[in-house]
């Protein structure tokens, strides 16, 4: 690499830092975290499917690739949690109480899915893994984010942004 494109980088990287480090902000119904909450479930959906499909191969679980899968499902469930918390600074008290089912279910199965992630990943680890309760848990996951999905998708067609 030259000096002039090591700088140009360099330059490009230390530019960028200010846009990093700005706090997140919400500008009128928070559409944008509304659209990225949904496709946070269901990213995660398909990594979870993607895992469960894998236990049925016929060779041994790839780890690097099963790995790869709970660090993204690890990854988007916690970016929609954080799409959530500044999803309700848009909503006011009558809109919060209008879809209120909606949001326990979603909490609920949020939160179903980040324990089977976790209980995923504690399987990984083990030196002889189980493919049973991979593929099980796998499936609690694409179950669970696809509810929350789903439930997502009716508290905005109540809020009027669906």
């Amino acid at each position: 690499m030259t000096r002039h494109m090591f700088l140009s980088l360099l330059f490009l990287f230390v530019a960028a830092l200010p846009a990093f480090s700005q706090p997140r902000t919400v500008e009128g119904r928070g559409e944008e975290y509304h659209r990225a909450f949904s496709l946070e479930f269901w990213h995660t959906a398909d990594h979870a499917k993607a895992l469960q499909e894998q236990t049925t191969l016929p060779h041994k679980l790839n780890m690097d690739i099963a790995g790869q899968h709970v660090e993204e499902m690890e990854r988007s469930l916690e970016n929609a949690r954080l799409d959530h918390v500044m999803m309700h600074k848009t909503y006011s008290d009558l809109e919060k109480e209008g879809i209120q089912e909606n949001h326990n279910l979603i909490l609920q199965t949020h939160l179903k899915a980040t324990e089977a992630v976790k209980a995923l990943r504690g399987e990984l680890k083990k030196k002889s893994i189980d493919l049973a309760v991979v593929k099980e848990l796998a499936g609690t996951i694409y179950e669970n984010t696809t509810k929350a999905a789903a439930e997502h998708k009716k508290a905005m067609v109540k809020l009027g942004l669906e």
